[in-house]
This record gives structure tokens, sequence and C-alpha cells, in this order.
């Protein structure tokens, strides 16, 4: 009996390992890692990745359990959201992948379970990457029939480009992040980076595109110096308070039109302890 008890929980115990292991395939991309495995619905799971240089990487998350279309995840880095899967039709699953800029060595980010499940435990899997092909390389591997691929995100029907200018030149080195708000009416918290650029001193941004933003959403461009750990925004028409939906949504899904385009100034930055987050309750 103990022998075949022994066997049983060894069984159990590979076959978990197998399923955080999850399917490897090659790359030569840095900062890879990927993984499946599962844990208490509206629970939390940290997981590391290491990079040989500070870069761009790719973040995507899905639900790979046996039940299809049951658990909702995202992925935060730094506290900021870098993915998060969500359900067209109830039936197919689509993963929202952005980017953002690691640091060299170590990082950790965080799986965060978005629902009580009505199967659980929740089951995940995830991706990171310095490669963007990496991310629906992979979860097309472990998400099951249901993954339809990487979507803009839920309720946004067309995707937008929209072109940045400054009237000014950068007063330093430093970089620059298009971010876009992913709140509804009700939250406006939540900002995914959706682009990122390295900006030298002297230089001036000149119709530079930022292709296939999800609409409506609201757009924010943020200014960091080299050598500096604060972030300012960078003030545009979509700038809350102007009282018109151009101020309020910044891109429309008026996809027989051009979309507005962000013009700014390095001069107009506002630092980031003075930007209201709470676009419906305040920032008047």
């Amino acid at each position: 009996m103990k022998t075949k008890l022994f066997l049983l929980v060894s069984l159990v115990v590979a076959t978990l390992l197998a399923v955080k292991a999850g399917p490897t395939f090659a790359t030569t991309a840095d900062c890879y890692a990927a993984g499946n495995g599962d844990f208490t619905p509206l629970g939390s799971l940290d997981f590391g990745y290491t990079c040989a240089a500070a870069q761009t990487v790719y973040f995507g998350v899905c639900d790979s359990g046996g039940v299809p279309d049951d658990d909702l995840f995202d992925v935060r880095a730094d506290g900021l959201l870098v993915s998060y899967n969500y359900y067209v039709n109830g039936s197919d699953e689509y993963t929202v992948m952005s980017q953002f800029q690691a640091a060299a060595g170590a990082n950790t980010a965080v799986i965060n379970s978005l629902n009580t499940t009505p199967y659980p435990p929740a089951t995940y899997s995830y991706v990171v990457s310095s490669d963007p092909n990496d991310v629906p390389t992979y979860l097309s591997s472990v998400c099951g029939v249901d993954w339809k691929g990487v979507g803009p995100g839920p309720n946004v029907g067309c995707d937008t480009n929209v072109n940045i200018f400054t009237t000014d030149t950068a007063p330093s080195d430093g970089t620059l992040e298009f971010h876009v708000l992913l709140g509804n009416e009700g939250s406006f918290s939540d900002e995914l980076i959706y682009a990122s650029f390295s900006v030298s001193e002297g230089e001036q941004l000149n119709n530079v595109p930022v292709p296939s933003l999800p609409a409506p959403r609201y757009m924010r461009l943020w200014w960091q110096p080299a050598g500096s750990s604060d972030w300012s925004l960078l003030t545009t028409q979509y700038w809350h308070g102007g009282g018109s939906l151009a101020d309020e949504f910044g891109v429309s899904c008026n996809v027989s039109g051009s979309q507005p385009s962000y013009h700014t100034s390095f001069a107009s930055a506002v630092p980031e302890s003075q930007v209201c987050f709470d676009l419906i309750n305040g920032c008047q």
C-alpha cells in the first residue's frame, strides 16, 4: 500500500511540475521566461525574468486550464499593467500584449487573478520576452483552441494610428513613453505602455507614429530626463478639462476620418505628482 501511495504521489507531483514548466521552443531573445500553473482565485503570483541588458520586453497571459473561458488575469511590472486576457462572445479568448522598459539583471512581475472563477483553481500561462513574436508563439501552444490571438482589448472596435509632434526640442537626453488608459467611465487609473522612445538632447519629434492604438481611449505622453527617476506628463489637446470628447478620450473610433495627432512640447511638462488620475471625480 505504501508503495502504491508513493507512486501515486510521485505521479501527481510530476504532473504538477510538468504543468508549471510548460512547453518550450527555440528562441534567441533576451529576457525570455514562460510558464504555467495555478493558484487560488483572486490571488497573485510573482515570476522572474533576467535581462542581459536594459531593453524593451513584451508580456502575455492567458487562461490555460482544462476549462476554457473561465479565468481572467492581468500582469503588472513595477506596478504598470503590461498584459491581460479577455473574452469575446463568452467563448473566444484574446490577450492584450504590451511593452515595458526592463532593467538589466533580475526583474520580477506579478500575475493577478481577477475573478473568483466557477472552476477553481485559477489556471494561467504567462510569457515575457524581448521578441514580441515569442508572446503569441508561446501562448498559442498552451492556451487552448479557444485562444484566438493578441487583441487590442475588450469593447474596442477599431485600431488607430496617432502621430506625435513637439513644438520644441528635448532639453536633455531622455525617454518618452506613450500610454493608453484602459479604464472605462468608472475608472481611468490603469495605464498601458504602448510605445517607448529614446530621445537625444536637441531632438524634435516630427510626425512620429504610434500605430494600432485601441480606441476610444485616452492617451498620455510621459517624459523622463536621463539620470532622473521622475516622470512628467507632456500635455496636449487631450489634456482633461477642455470639455470636449477629444479632451476626455483622445482617440476615437471614427475610422472614416483621420485621428487627431498628439501635439505637445517639452516646456509643457507637468510633474507626475501634479497629474490627476481620477478623471471622472476630479481633474477640473
